[in-house]
């Protein structure tokens, strides 16, 4: 089953009848990503900080948390398990249980200290384009820098990953983290790509085609205003219906800094494998199709454009492409 089961619960335990918020999240990866993130947002407390009085606070705990925290789930996970990621939040803590242990002989304690090893490794291989992700294994070290309340659990016996975040207390508010107001820097990009001019909110939303507006808020909107990049005209009233916004100079520069790095990566990429500088890994190509096996699973990638994933239940064939992999 790919997709996210969601549940906020009022107090500290599972067994409780009474939830304060609910939602089953599928579609494609990306979708359940910006989804998954927009859950976790609107049932955490947001404070102020070191944030002026008008802003709109932050996370009690930094954001890039869970953002690790969520692709690592959405990419790593089991998918020949007929389960699905779970994710609770409860009154003291927050728990992202993924499907199937960590692979071979990793360790929740390996992971601590950077190790990785990766089980879906051409969806690995991909999903820098569709999340922020880079598979080098610095995600862990560097969420538990930002956050050090963090139980890592993998249960062998139940084929289980779990991450527990722990709340602050009630009443402490979360120290100020360099990284908070860090922008998620795939999603951002692709929001300052699309702006040419003021758009409304509705334009910019369709120009990504995106249909849920919450999580093209929290997950686009206001990382790109928090970060400084985006602007409204209309600053004193961000309500108004005439609201429109609009790159700043910083967000300018950063654009044109992303599409220069672009330009020198697909020179790269267009250079044939024997003629790259280092290769001899048998690099095949982010665009060429090509066949992978392993596992017992096999696993064709026809490009960036139009993949999708696919479970047949009889011979357990897994399908994966980028960027917009449905389940």
């Amino acid at each position: 089953m790919c997709e996210i089961a969601a549940v906020a619960f009022s107090g500290t335990a599972l067994y409780e009848n009474h939830y304060r918020d609910s939602e089953n999240i599928d579609g494609s990866l990306e979708e359940q990503y910006q989804r998954g993130m927009a859950f976790i947002k609107r049932n955490l407390h947001h404070v102020q900080g070191n944030q002026g009085f008008n802003s709109l606070g932050q996370l009690e705990i930094p954001e890039d948390v869970f953002v690790e925290l969520l692709v690592n789930a959405l990419v790593h996970r089991d998918y020949f398990t007929n389960a699905t990621i779970r994710l609770f939040v409860f009154a003291d803590r927050v728990e992202i249980i993924s499907p199937g242990h960590l692979p071979d002989t990793l360790t929740a304690e390996q992971i601590r200290a950077g190790r990785s090893n990766r089980r879906n490794k051409v969806l690995a291989g991909h999903a820098m384009h569709i999340f922020p992700y880079r598979g080098m294994g610095t995600g862990i070290p560097r969420v538990l820098h930002a956050w050090s309340r963090i139980d890592l659990t993998d249960d062998r016996d139940g084929n289980q990953f779990t991450a527990v975040v722990w709340r602050p207390a009630a009443g402490q508010q979360a120290e100020p983290s360099p990284e908070t107001n860090q922008a998620s820097t795939g999603q951002v990009l692709r929001l300052l790509s699309i702006i040419d001019g003021e758009h409304s909110r509705n334009e910019l939303q369709t120009r990504l085609q995106l249909k849920h507006r919450d999580s093209f808020t929290s997950v686009y909107l206001q990382p790109a205003l928090t970060a400084g990049m985006v602007e409204m005209t209309l600053p004193d009233k961000p309500h108004s219906s005439k609201q429109r916004y609009r790159l700043t100079e910083r967000g300018k520069a950063v654009l044109a800094e992303h599409l220069l790095l672009s330009a020198h990566q697909h020179e790269h990429e267009s250079t044939p494998p024997h003629l790259r500088q280092g290769s001899g890994d048998g690099n095949l190509g982010v665009f060429s199709p090509f066949w992978a096996l392993g596992s017992g699973m096999s696993v064709f990638v026809r490009g960036l454009h139009d993949a999708r994933c696919t479970h047949a239940r009889r011979r357990r064939t897994v399908v994966f492409a980028a960027p917009d992999i449905t389940c």
